[in-house]
């Protein structure tokens, strides 16, 4: 080290141009030194530049490393008042929350349905201990390349906030998120154990969202979300169940569907005709083939007109204590549209919801309805004929060959896959 020791008496000062500090256990360390707490399982430390100060205020230049993360900046602490207080600047290598905390590696997860410290239910009840946020004040400006909280990951992350008597103002959390960007800001009160957000995603990528939070390649397409949130921190429980906010989005989306699925919905709408025409032979009436034609008909609008096409979604969402709610969630395809109303039981994991699907022919009601209910994750759903398909169907392509037309060469028959439950994939469509 190179610098300058002044001890003057009760308030010895040092400035040190130049230093460097390393030790491979600071736990180790500490307790050599007499700190019950030691290090708190930090481990390797390392920091190198200039630092002076006294006994109440320690400013420090340069960089250092602690639990896998290299920094460098600015950091300023002042000892003399009723709490510390330290205002920081720092460029950082990736924070992996996890890792910091020690959480996600070497615990066991919790069972299904039950939940950490909670005593049953799907979310934690056990106490969020904020009382760490009365011990100190702050200012700290942050950049780093991501900020990791699995399976969350913000890129090129910029964060600005401020601790001040156990209230928690976040002036800006920025970064990039699933090919897109989202900005943060909001307060997180230790005083009553509270937060309230405001977030604004814009051009996320929906099908890498949906892959890294679900693993379903089920959609995909951009959108943009705002949303104003605030709730209890008492627990996650808490959190959940006192969830309150409004929200709008609005984007492209395209719903994804195999070729084995529209092959399995295409051999189902033709089984569909010939049982519908065997039924009414049998029956000596129509409505058979009217019924199944419907059906069939409903197939082919999933298929035909959402089905691997990209089209617009926008809607609103409230959140009333726990529950989330949407009347107008609505998503365009190809002369078809569907609005979805839905009610999310947020606590419980359940849902209700309604989508019904209109068709560019008979756009007053309609064509076909699905509704869904049960776990948000598994619900059970239903597809039924709306007003509109009793009085128009869309066009379709014709089974039989048309009067006129070249005769067919004869095929050698193909194995086709096996249609598994193609209603099945027309509810996920919707």
């Amino acid at each position: 080290m190179t610098g300058k020791v002044s001890p003057a008496a009760g308030n010895p000062r040092y400035d040190l141009s130049a230093f460097s500090f390393q030790t491979a256990d600071l736990d180790r360390l500490l307790s050599a030194l007499g700190d019950a707490k030691a290090g708190d399982g930090i481990g390797a430390v390392s920091a190198s530049g200039a630092i002076k100060g006294d006994t109440k205020t320690i400013a420090f230049n340069g960089s250092f490393s602690a639990k896998g993360v290299q920094g460098s900046g600015a950091v300023n602490v002042a000892l003399g008042g009723q709490v510390p207080r330290i205002a920081a600047n720092l460029k950082t290598s990736e924070l992996n929350i996890d890792q910091l905390t020690a959480q996600g590696s070497g615990s066991a997860p919790a069972a299904a349905g039950g939940s950490a410290g909670g005593g049953g239910g799907r979310h934690s009840k056990a106490p969020i201990n904020l009382a760490f946020m009365k011990g100190i004040d702050a200012d700290v400006d942050l950049t780093a390349p991501a900020i990791i909280k699995s399976p969350w990951r913000l890129d090129n992350a910029a964060l600005k906030a401020s601790l001040k008597g156990g209230v928690l103002t976040i002036t800006r959390l920025a970064g990039g998120v699933y090919g897109g960007t989202v900005d943060l800001s909001g307060t997180v009160s230790a005083l009553n154990n509270s937060f309230n957000a405001r977030m604004t995603a814009t051009n996320v990528n929906v099908g890498t969202a949906a892959r890294a939070l679900g693993d379903t390649k089920r959609v995909d397409g951009v959108a943009t979300l705002s949303l104003s949130l605030s709730g209890s921190l008492a627990s996650t429980a808490d959190l959940v169940a006192s969830l309150n906010g409004d929200g709008k989005i609005n984007g492209n989306v395209r719903f994804n569907a195999s070729a084995q699925e529209q092959l399995g919905g295409a051999l189902a709408g033709s089984a569909l005709k010939q049982l519908g025409k065997r039924l009414d032979k049998i029956t000596g009436g129509t409505g058979a083939s009217d019924e199944l034609g419907d059906l069939r008909a409903v197939l082919k609008v999933a298929n035909e007109r959402f089905a691997n096409r990209t089209g617009p979604v926008a809607g609103t969402i409230a959140i009333r204590n726990g529950t989330l709610h949407t009347s107008d969630l609505r998503v365009d395809g190809n002369r078809a549209w569907a609005i979805t109303e839905a009610d999310v039981n947020l606590p419980a994991w359940t849902m209700v919801a309604t989508t019904n699907v209109f068709i560019e022919e008979a756009p007053q009601a309609p064509y076909a309805i699905v509704r869904q209910k049960g776990p948000v994750d598994n619900p059970s759903r239903s597809v039924d004929r709306g007003p509109a398909a009793a009085s128009v169907r869309p066009p379709a392509q014709p089974d039989a060959q048309q009067p006129g037309a070249a005769p067919q060469q004869p095929q050698q028959p193909q194995q086709q896959p096996k249609p598994t439950d193609p209603l099945k994939k027309l509810k996920k469509i919707f």
